[in-house]
């Protein structure tokens, strides 16, 4: 526990200010110290597959394991790695709730949308997609909806569906 608990504060402590203070992915591509960051997780990101290994796939940390791959998405993506940022995201998605959880859930489920993308898993962003509007329609977050309605749009574009998905870009 130790050992995740130590690369979270790591991931967290040596991420772009600007990217901490506000806790949005787009200060990461903003910031002027965001490739320090890359260099600090390409040089612990063994270390830190070990620990999601440990959180998510033993089930022994759920809680650290779900703010890891939160943190890490960001930089999965900008670096390449929207195949393992899938299979995190998806496995950090059987321990939460949409019941207890559901800003997290919702926040987790337009991540993997944005991954399965990349990697031409439709069928997956597809069913992410629709699961994360219909939370975020229940949700009293503008932002929240407003990414779902982002990403499930951006699902039905890449599957050709532009007509589908002027009305989601409009609301």
């Amino acid at each position: 526990q130790q050992h995740a608990s130590c690369f979270l504060k790591s991931v967290q402590d040596s991420a772009p200010l600007a990217m901490r203070q506000s806790g949005s992915p787009l200060q990461f591509v903003l910031a002027a110290d965001s490739e320090r960051w890359c260099n600090v997780l390409r040089h612990d990101h063994d270390n830190l597959r070990a620990a999601l290994r440990w959180c998510l796939g033993e089930g022994k940390d759920i809680h650290t394991g779900i703010q890891l791959t939160q943190w890490l998405n960001t930089y999965w993506h900008f670096r390449g790695y929207c195949a393992e940022a899938a299979e995190w995201l998806a496995t950090a998605l059987v321990y939460i709730d949409a019941v207890t959880l559901p800003q997290i859930r919702v926040r987790v489920l337009t991540a993997l949308v944005d991954a399965a993308n990349v990697i031409g898993d439709y069928v997956t962003a597809q069913s992410a997609a629709e699961e994360a509007l219909a939370i975020s329609r229940q949700l009293d977050s503008d932002h929240e909806l407003m990414r779902s309605l982002q990403m499930s749009a951006h699902n039905l574009m890449c599957r050709g569906h532009h007509a589908d998905a002027l009305p989601l870009l409009e609301e």
